[in-house]
């Protein structure tokens, strides 16, 4: 599945798998990283949450469509969880995002995108977005 777009790395899988639900592990794994690493990674994040469920089509839990903002937190929750859960969940039905949605709620997954940047603005001047921005447009497209 990371063929799917050319800012998904299985690197940045690898470390997500890696991290697993260990609150320490991702930040720790972070810190190691330089910044173009960072940007790269959290590019990784928001185009697999785009591939997830892009906001634009929000899933409808029990008879509402999701906000966008929580359809971000949902979808980066299930990111965040790894290759195997990113994988099963692209073109999931409402029903299969429902489901995760109610796990969602029940578990405290690390953010994964959060932990990027905090630990983007420990050692980079610029903005992530921007930054996020300029590396996806020098992408092949």
């Amino acid at each position: 599945m990371t063929s799917a777009h050319p800012a998904l790395q299985s690197k940045y899988w690898a470390l997500l798998d890696d991290a697993g639900a260990d609150r320490d592990a991702l930040p720790k794994a972070l810190a190691a990283l330089p910044p173009r690493d960072l940007v790269a990674f959290a590019a990784h994040v928001i185009v697999a949450r785009n591939l997830v469920r892009h906001r634009d089509r929000p899933p409808v839990v029990d008879g509402v469509a999701l906000d966008s903002l929580t359809l971000e937190d949902l979808t980066g929750w299930i990111v965040g969880k790894g290759e195997a859960a990113f994988t099963e969940a692209v073109g999931a039905s409402d029903e299969r995002l429902a489901a995760l949605y109610a796990m969602y709620l029940d578990e405290t997954t690390p953010d994964a995108l959060q932990e990027i940047w905090r630990a983007y603005e420990r050692r980079a001047d610029d903005d992530l977005n921007d930054a996020v921005d300029r590396y996806l447009d020098a992408l092949p497209s």
